[in-house]
């Protein structure tokens, strides 16, 4: 289970003031129950990318570019996806994120490649077409000026006593206007053939309709929180013409995005290679940032839930996945906000502190020593402690009162 770095504390303050009343007034009582603490947490139906490697299947931690970044045995691995062929896998899992992204105008599915595209075609042909009016015009003009060329030649040589000279010149300007007359011929013709007609074009586009053979996703995308290195990763789902029916086809299409913020910036993808003539399925758009996916307003079974309510599914998650486990109390990987990572220097990074953790993963109190007799005095450290969320200790598989042992840089 991956949780999205962001969250927040929430202090409640309680001011009390004395208010004077006439003699024999009572003070009226606030019945009015305390407001509940807003939603900050989303859970919601995520995807986990892995890569098939040396016939095991790795997590994709990262993508740059169009090069996907995994672990293998510790060690970076990257493995770019435009010099051949390889193998993708997607598993939906339910994540819990502090942070959604929002994604507007979203729009999918079919598209014509740019190879295949009918109306690029017919454009084409609409160009050509106008291109071979302009030489049939030209080629027209210039036939008109040979024969007057030859028809100023005639009556010029007309009074030439050297008649062997006024010939030459006249057969020259007869060759000219053949020339002309020729090249005319030449242009008719190519302007009449089914690659320049405007009629053969429209057939073509006929003949194209429906055969689609790409997938089109594009949306305006912002975050409230800046994101320096932002991927998604998109799940176009189709049926092939020649496949049985319920039987469906899947694109996994990841890519880097640019850094983001609360302006809204236009993504569009359009990828070709898909059978001609497919049925559009189903598109899902997931956002990630340094690896973690984040909550989107279009994510799958969405739900908004407090801090509160955030602590307790990770602990019910916990205990499901762990129902004979004997394990120590521990914070959850990703919570940690990353703008709060940035703030802190490279001991508060890399030392342990530890967190006292009751059997239902409240924390109890922050300390320098793993047998916490000693209080944490480094308020930036314990601040961001705060913000973490911890998961309780096992003992076969029942939670237990425990003590995590923390260093900021594993999570």
């Amino acid at each position: 289970m991956e949780t999205s770095p962001y969250s927040c504390r929430h202090r409640i303050l309680f001011l009390f003031s004395a208010t004077v009343l006439p003699w024999g007034a009572a003070a009226a009582e606030d019945n009015t129950p305390p407001s509940p603490p807003p939603p900050n947490h989303v859970l919601f139906m995520g995807a986990d990318l892995s890569l098939l490697h040396d016939k095991k299947l790795q997590l994709v931690k990262d993508v740059r570019g169009s090069t996907l970044n995994i672990r293998v045995d510790g060690e970076e691995v990257f493995v770019p996806t435009r010099r051949g062929s390889i193998q993708l896998h997607v598993k939906a899992d339910l994540k819990l994120a502090g942070l959604s992204v929002q994604l507007d105008e979203l729009k999918a599915g079919p598209a014509f490649s740019y190879a295949n595209d009918p109306m690029r075609k017919l454009e084409e042909v609409n160009r050509l077409n106008l291109q071979m009016g302009n030489q049939q015009d030209l080629a027209e003009s210039r036939v008109n000026i040979a024969r007057a060329n030859l028809a100023a030649v005639q009556e010029a040589t007309s009074h030439y006593l050297d008649r062997e000279r006024a010939n030459r010149e006249v057969n020259d300007a007869m060759a000219g206007v053949r020339s002309g007359i020729q090249n005319r011929e030449f242009t008719a013709f190519a302007a009449g053939s089914d690659l320049s007609n405007m009629d053969g074009g429209a057939q073509k586009m006929a003949l194209g309709a429906g055969k689609f053979d790409a997938m089109e996703v594009s949306f305006k995308i912002s975050s409230p929180v800046e994101l320096a290195r932002p991927y998604m990763v998109v799940l176009f789902k189709f049926q092939d013409p020649g496949a049985e029916a319920g039987v469906n086809g899947l694109v996994i299409h990841a890519e880097e995005l640019d850094p983001l913020d609360a302006r809204p910036r236009y993504v569009r993808v359009l990828r070709g290679g898909l059978p001609p003539g497919f049925k559009f399925i189903d598109c899902a758009v997931h956002i990630y940032d340094r690896g973690r996916e984040l909550a989107t307003n279009r994510s799958e079974m969405r739900a908004e839930l407090t801090r509160a309510d955030a602590q307790k599914y990770l602990v019910v998650n916990h205990l499901g996945a762990q129902k004979r486990a004997t394990l120590p109390a521990a914070a959850v990987p990703g919570t940690l906000p990353q703008t709060m990572r940035e703030r802190m220097n490279f001991d508060q990074l890399t030392r342990y502190v530890y967190a006292k953790v009751a059997s239902d993963g409240t924390v109890q109190g922050f300390f320098s020593d793993p047998e916490c007799t000693v209080p944490l005095s480094d308020a930036g450290t314990a601040a961001a402690l705060g913000e973490i969320f911890f998961v309780p200790a096992l003992e076969a598989g029942k939670p237990v009162d425990g003590v995590a042992r923390v260093r900021f840089s594993d999570i």
